[in-house]
């Protein structure tokens, strides 16, 4: 039987690998845009260098997938070709076929879990940080238009620009109750703490002050004005924050041993979710097989349509599984989508043995 295994196993990762390219170049393509308006103005490498994050961070859901429509094609064909039915005549149960069939699901599962424990963590931080300076991406993400430029409650306009310094200024600062309207000389920035804090410097400022809302407005005079900016408060405002999605496992693990995280419920819920996206593959050949050897009268493109019901179900119940676990603080609903596809294999399966 191995000549069998090694046969159906070659043509199912062929199908397989041919279906990922196709669909990750698509994923290339319609994220794209989203790579191109993020990268906020920067050059074409950072915008792809986006587009390849985001659309790495859909690897897992690929695999599986592609092996899904690669199975159901190989034994779509060879039910066509009457392989399926030679081998019933040898005596030999259709079933026996599944070593090719598990062996493929393993060795994507293995890839998967990989991918899912380690890779997309990682990726899931880079794409929403495609920038290792953080000024480097707040200047990208904040080009002046016309002449203006907003950094946090202070907006400014210049006449002429030299480098990071800027001539002529007229400058509107807003801080706590107080509000300075006035006009500086020049205008210069600077980083400092390794890029993670922004420093202006004003410099011959004058203008008016007010304090409060009633307050009475008083000119001001200064020969140096410092104003200095966190610059992740900055570029995260009102954006997210790192989370459980941006740790690795490991690290999930060790933080949930310890006991000492607000986040525990969430903690173990992630790292159960990512252990059973990784066997979704494992899952999905169980029940492309039967698929695949049923549709010897209906065809290999009925077949494929027909692959979308399981498809269809096992996201359906990844949808509903963390509102579910989050609902209830519990695990338990994180192994529905696996447990449903389990169970359509079983029925699939059953049906397929006794034709």
């Amino acid at each position: 039987m191995w000549r069998f295994h090694r046969y159906y196993l070659r043509e199912i990762l062929t199908n397989a690998g041919m279906t990922f390219v196709m669909l990750f170049g698509i994923s290339l393509l319609a994220l794209a845009a989203k790579g191109i308006t993020r990268s906020q103005g920067a050059d074409m490498l950072t915008a792809l260098w986006i587009t390849l994050l985001w659309s790495t961070d859909s690897i897992h859901h690929l695999i599986p997938i592609s092996l899904l429509v690669g199975t159901v094609f190989t034994f779509g064909r060879a039910a066509a070709d009457n392989e399926i039915t030679a081998i019933r005549m040898a005596g030999v149960s259709p079933l026996r076929l599944m070593g090719a069939v598990l062996i493929a699901g393993s060795l994507a599962s293995g890839v998967n879990s990989m991918i899912l424990h380690n890779l997309v963590p990682m990726v899931h931080y880079l794409k929403y940080r495609p920038f290792k300076n953080l000024v480097q991406q707040f200047l990208q993400s904040n080009r002046a238009s016309g002449n203006t430029l907003k950094v946090g409650k202070m907006s400014m306009t210049w006449e002429k620009k030299e480098g990071n310094c800027y001539q002529k200024v007229v400058f509107d600062l807003k801080h706590g109750g107080t509000s300075r309207v006035g006009w500086a000389r020049r205008a210069c920035f600077e980083a400092r703490n390794n890029g993670r804090i922004l420093v202006l410097k004003l410099f011959d400022t004058e203008g008016h002050e007010k304090t409060g809302k009633k307050g009475r407005e008083r000119q001001f005079k200064v020969g140096e004005l410092v104003l200095s900016f966190d610059i992740r408060d900055l570029i995260e405002k009102n954006k997210r924050r790192e989370g459980v999605k941006d740790l690795e496992t490991a690290q999930l693990w060790a933080e949930w041993e310890r006991g000492q995280s607000k986040q525990q419920g969430e903690i173990e819920w992630r790292i159960w979710r990512r252990t059973t996206q990784a066997w979704a593959a494992f899952f999905f050949v169980l029940v492309a097989f039967p698929i695949g050897v049923m549709s010897r009268r209906a065809g290999r493109m009925v077949a494929f349509a027909f692959s979308f019901i399981p498809l269809f179900l096992y996201y359906v119940l990844s949808y509903i599984a963390p509102k579910l676990a989050r609902s209830t603080d519990s695990v338990l609903p994180v192994f529905l989508p696996s447990a449903g596809l389990f169970l359509v294999a079983l029925i699939l399966n059953r049906r397929a043995f006794r034709r």
